[in-house]
């Protein structure tokens, strides 16, 4: 057995049968079941059907829950939580520790979920610098002075996008909205948006549908019909920020089959998977190239920002955009890689004023140059300056559409401000 595995045994005081605790440690570790497939010398399917049959339930009801659906951060959280006296031992670091949620490999993979980060602040006292969690609920934390926000909140992007929607309509539109009732950042894209429309004249909201999940498309068959009766304008859809980016959700538009009807999506529905499958779609003439701008997606980023792009006054956002087009190519860079990196500049901007600095030290000059100092920086993404909550002061909002490229595909596109 690894040495990490033994480790975390004896910190766990895990009673479990060898291999079960073996399984679990590398869950804990990070390691996914097909990693945990080749250590084992086991197949991936096995170790998924012993983890749901034998653990997890014994898991679930340790921690008094119905479901866990292989969530180990939130399995990691319970054993940080004080009132479970810190069954995993935090690390021998000052009192502030940091946590940056990015995309990279890891021992731990920390998850963007938002109840995660909740936890994980309140349990271990740690630092949240986050690149991509849109949550209103994280603008209201109790102690804020340990909250960074690169991106924006789904309070301020609904309203944008509302702004846009009844500036875009002259007559009543029909609006209908697709969203995931489990997820806290689905559900709170939804409200925000709902709020900030229910004074137009020119937007009605119908019932939304809340079955937005890997499952849902079973469960919607009435709810598509009762909207194509009320002649819907409007899809909203608003997928959970946790689902891997996959063709399911695009599945929604094929199974709404409503014609000339405006798709709205939000920043985790616009994905390179959305642009392929209406390349499908184009060339099997299932859709029209002429209609792809009924498509609308807002996001805090993209390639072509006029403000923050590759042919932007931003000379750091023009000098990013060369740099990850000859790494990956531009077409893999997305939002997520702008907000990404400005998690990271946010430090290094505190680093560079002094270098010899420890965790404790580094996060008290952070709060004090953001926060009590209200000073700026220049991202990727634009000016970044915080509020005293952690959310950035003006933070950006694209509106993109799809066209047409001359290389013969779709593409994302600004609509101009």
């Amino acid at each position: 057995m690894c040495q990490d595995c033994q480790e975390v045994i004896e910190k766990l005081q895990i009673d479990q049968d060898n291999i079960d605790r073996r399984l679990i440690c590398l869950s804990l570790l990070g390691y996914t079941p097909s990693e945990i497939a080749e250590i084992t010398f086991s197949t991936s399917d096995a170790i998924r059907s012993r983890l749901a049959k034998k653990i997890s339930p014994r898991l679930e009801n340790l921690m008094e829950v119905d479901s866990l659906r292989g969530n180990w951060t939130r399995i990691l959280n319970f054993l940080l939580a004080r009132r479970n006296r810190y069954r995993l031992d935090l690390p021998p670091l000052p009192k502030t520790t940091f946590f940056l949620f990015m995309s990279m490999g890891g021992k731990f993979l920390l998850n963007r979920n938002e109840i995660d980060s909740l936890t994980r602040i309140g349990a271990t006292e740690s630092y949240l610098i986050t690149p991509s969690n849109a949550c209103d609920t994280l603008s209201n934390l109790v102690d804020s002075a340990s909250f960074f926000r690169i991106r924006t909140p789904n309070r301020l992007t609904t309203q944008y996008l509302a702004h846009h929607l009844v500036n875009r309509f002259k007559k009543t539109q029909r609006l209908a909205i697709f969203y995931n009732q489990n997820s806290i950042y689905s559900s709170s894209f939804k409200e925000s948006l709902c709020q900030h429309l229910q004074n137009s004249e020119t937007i009605q909201i119908l019932p939304c549908c809340q079955a937005l999940d890997r499952d849902f498309l079973s469960d919607i068959k009435p709810y598509i019909e009762h909207i194509r009766k009320q002649e819907v304008n409007i899809l909203v859809i608003v997928p959970n920020g946790g689902i891997e980016k996959t063709f399911y959700n695009a599945e929604l538009i094929s199974a709404a089959n409503i014609n000339d009807c405006l798709i709205v999506g939000s920043a985790t529905f616009a994905y390179q998977n959305i642009l392929d499958w209406l390349d499908v779609n184009i060339s099997s003439g299932l859709l029209n190239r002429n209609n792809l701008s009924n498509f609308l997606f807002v996001v805090p980023w993209h390639w072509r920002s006029q403000s923050n792009g590759f042919n932007s006054n931003n000379s750091l956002a023009v000098d990013f955009c060369k740099l990850a087009d000859r790494l990956w190519g531009k077409d893999r860079v997305n939002w997520r890689s702008a907000t990404a990196y400005d998690s990271v500049l946010i430090v290094i901007k505190i680093l560079e004023r002094n270098a010899k600095q420890n965790c404790h030290t580094l996060f008290e000059n952070m709060h004090q140059f953001y926060k009590d100092g209200s000073k700026s920086i220049q991202g990727i993404t634009g000016t970044i300056q915080f509020d005293k909550n952690g959310d950035r002061i003006n933070p950006p909002t694209e509106i993109l559409t799809v066209q047409w490229s001359d290389r013969g595909h779709c593409e994302f596109i600004p609509i101009e401000n």
